[in-house]
This record gives C-alpha cells, structure tokens and sequence, in this order.
C-alpha cells in the first residue's frame, strides 16, 4: 500500500530548544538556505549511500499502521563543533585513535595513521506523541563510521531520557595528525564549525 500527498497532514511549527549552544529552527524556505563557507583546506566527503525517501517511510507507515502519520517538519538542527576543555571528562571533546586510512589514489596516501576523532552529536527533544523520527539531510556529512570510513550519519530511534523524549544521531569529522613514522600532517577531513541537520518526526 502507498499514500498519496492528499493522505498527508503535515504542520509546520517551531520547537524552542536551545540546550548547549545548539540552535534548532524551521526550515521555512529550502531555497533560501545559504551555504556556509569553509576553509578550503578541508576535504569533504560524498554521501553516494541510498537512502529511504521521506515518501518511502511514510508509506512504510502507512501500510504498516493502516493509517498515514502526522509529518511535521522540516526542522533543522545545528551543533558546534566538539572542543576540547581544561576539565578532563567535560562535554564532548575530540579524542585520538590510530586508524588505518583508505586514501586510494589522492592525499594524503593510504596508511597508518594517528587521527584525531570529532564526534558531532544531535540531541533533539521531540514532543511525547511522537514515535518516529528520521534525517533528511546534514549539510556536511562525516563519517557514520571513522574506522572503516563509511560516509553517512547513524540514526537511533526516539528514546526517553530523565522523562522526555529525544531523537538522536551523529555524525564523524576527523584530522590526521601524524603519519606512521611520526611526521606531523594535520590533514582535516569534513571538520566544519558547525554542522546543521535537516529532520523530521511523525505522530499519528
């Protein structure tokens, strides 16, 4: 069974959370979204992954439930970046692992290396009804693994927290600090500022 855009409600509105210096905001105009500028040094990578549609979930849903959702959004969500701080153990900070890089045919070149790890955490209050939630898009995508170097994001279904509901997902940035006989590279690698996260979620 699918659903057709007539089976769909869907309501735009804002939820004001603003915890940790993250921003969340509706996404009123798509086409008017700027993009950001970034140092040019940085490598970006390219999500050639398949991804379900919003389309395709919804009717997922609706044929599971035998009844459309509610879709609200698109929302957007923005973090900072992960800095460190003089007190050990305080947020999230960057952390440092040696990992094996697949450089195939470009700079720096495959091999050993001692990188430092940025994990660009979302932490998104949802309201009570909802019981799903998904990501469209995140404006520059990392690694959804670091180890292997599988570009994409890693969604988890909403799950409550101290009482409140939350979706939540995440996404890799990295540096290569050191080559495997110890020459300083410093080679950045989908490291931004901040990084903006375009969701939805559904209630029925």
């Amino acid at each position: 069974m699918s659903c057709s855009n007539d089976d769909i409600t869907e309501e735009t509105k804002i939820d004001n959370n603003n915890a940790n210096g993250n921003s969340l905001t509706l996404v009123e105009n798509m086409g008017h979204l700027k993009k950001t500028q970034f140092p040019s040094d940085v490598k970006f990578l390219k999500d050639e992954k398949i991804k379900k549609t919003k389309e395709e979930i919804i009717a997922e849903f609706t044929e599971t439930y035998k009844k459309a959702p509610v879709v609200h959004g698109p929302f957007t969500y923005t973090v900072r970046k992960p800095a460190y701080s003089t007190r050990p153990g305080w947020g999230n900070q960057p952390f440092t692992a040696n990992i094996v890089y697949n450089g195939i045919g470009s700079y720096p070149a495959s091999g050993n290396y001692v990188a430092e790890i940025y994990d660009y955490k979302f932490s998104i209050w949802l309201p009570p009804e909802a019981f799903h939630a998904f990501t469209e898009s995140i404006d520059v995508i990392g690694y959804s693994n670091y180890t292997t170097q599988t570009v994409g994001y890693n969604d988890q279904p909403p799950v409550t927290e101290n009482g409140a509901l939350y979706f939540k997902t995440n996404t890799y940035g990295m540096i290569l600090k050191y080559n495997y006989v110890g020459q300083l590279i410093n080679f950045p690698i989908s490291i931004t500022d901040t990084k903006t996260l375009t969701y939805y979620y559904l209630t029925m």
